[in-house]
């Protein structure tokens, strides 16, 4: 989750290794310089804790619901830090976006002259993935959030993802104006996604 006034300024990185043990005897923070990462002071580390309620809630819905309260912890974090507004980016989809700096530059020139409260730039250029990239402004209510997580559901994953929701909840919410960008990620098609996606393949 990026957020920027300008480009970059400031990055969130939720850290929930050692909730899913997915790291031992370190932390995220740790384990990404090890792997030869830069970590700057725009970047800030947020620890994401796992009661065992929520673990049971994760592992009905799914990954999306648990993408979620990761979204919500970034946002509410944002609402108490900032008096000002300032711009979310939020990407959906495995696979990398080489084109990102260009569609930020874009999407903060439209949010900063329009009455657009949130900007989806969407690719449906492979078979295997469709990559959505979200702007958002921090003035956007909370409550439309959680009306997605509380809608989010692995199971249902057609109708209930969260790409999906986020559409059907904000982008397409008549009370909010939004804006479908013709600006469309451009990713690597030399990459692997996750999930067992494998390799793009153009439509």
């Amino acid at each position: 989750f990026l957020i920027n006034k300008e480009i970059f300024n400031l990055i969130y990185v939720i850290d929930a290794s050692q909730e899913i043990s997915f790291l031992e005897n370190t932390n995220l923070k740790n384990y990404l310089v090890e792997k030869g990462s830069k970590i700057n002071e725009n970047i800030k580390f947020l620890n994401f804790s796992i009661n065992d309620s929520l673990k049971k809630e994760i592992k009905k819905k799914g990954k999306g619901f648990s993408e979620m309260k990761m979204l919500l912890k970034v946002l509410e974090e944002i609402k108490n830090k900032f008096n000002e507004t300032v711009y979310i980016h939020k990407i959906s989809g495995r696979y990398k976006i080489i084109n990102i700096e260009y569609l930020i530059e874009k999407n903060y020139k439209i949010l900063t002259t329009t009455n657009s409260k949130i900007i989806l730039n969407q690719s449906h250029l492979f078979e295997r993935t469709i990559t959505n990239f979200y702007t958002f402004s921090s003035d956007l209510d909370l409550k439309v959030f959680y009306k997605v997580l509380e809608k989010v559901n692995d199971l249902f994953y057609k109708s209930f993802s969260v790409e999906k929701l986020f559409y059907s909840e904000i982008v397409m919410n008549v009370f909010i104006y939004s804006y479908r960008s013709r600006y469309l990620p451009k990713v690597d098609p030399n990459l692997k996604g996750g999930s067992t996606q494998g390799r793009l393949t153009r439509r």
